[in-house]
Order: structure tokens, then sequence, then C-alpha cells
């Protein structure tokens, strides 16, 4: 099976033959593309979990995961990555919020040691 590479500097994703793993070549951007080797867990997902789309228009886990028909992974991994999004908003509104206090609390003793 092909090794999916893509081009650091203009993202163009490439199909390379196996014996290729580990070279380089020039993309059309003039960019130098390093094509990886292939691990053993690569050939062990190609064997077990055939998918049948260009791996290089794959975007994030969870298009992966569709990818290649295992609808539960899909929707764990979507699940995982939401529950992060959700702790980092939280964060970012107490965050928020600890700032108006402070700027409450900064403005309220202003006017009672200035009045």
């Amino acid at each position: 099976m092909p090794i999916a590479v893509q081009c650091p500097r203009c993202g163009k994703g490439y199909q390379v033959q196996n014996e290729l793993a580990g070279k380089q070549f020039k993309c059309q951007c003039n960019a130098i593309v390093v094509i990886a080797t292939r691990s053993s867990l690569m050939d062990l997902l190609d064997e077990e979990m055939p998918i049948e789309v260009d791996l290089t228009k794959i975007a994030s886990p969870t298009e992966w995961a569709e990818a290649s028909g295992n609808d539960e992974l899909g929707d764990d991994l979507q699940d995982k990555m939401s529950d992060g999004l959700h702790r980092n908003q939280t964060f970012m509104m107490s965050l928020v919020g600890a700032i108006v206090l402070v700027m409450l609390l900064i403005c309220l003793g202003a006017i009672l040691f200035v009045g």
C-alpha cells in the first residue's frame, strides 16, 4: 500500500511507493518533502482496517475513524475531543470572570478612597 505524504510548505498530498520510505523528494513548490518510514503499526492498521479514501484528505481522527467504517471509534474520538474543548471553554470563562472581578474591585477601591 502506498505511503501518504504531504508537503510541509504548500500542503500538497502525494502517494509514494513503499520502496521510497526514508527518502526525500522536491515538491512542485520546491520544498523538500521527507518520506517517513512505515511502522509495523501502520502495516497492521492497513491489514485490519483497509481505508479506501485518500489519506492526504483526512484532517482529523474522527474523519479517519469514519473513513475506516468504525463509527463507534469516530463517536468516541468526537466525545473525547468535545470534552477537552468544554474544559478549555470553562477555563477561559473562569479567567474572564476573575479579570472582571479584579477590575470591579479596583474601580470600587478608587471610588471609596478618592471620594
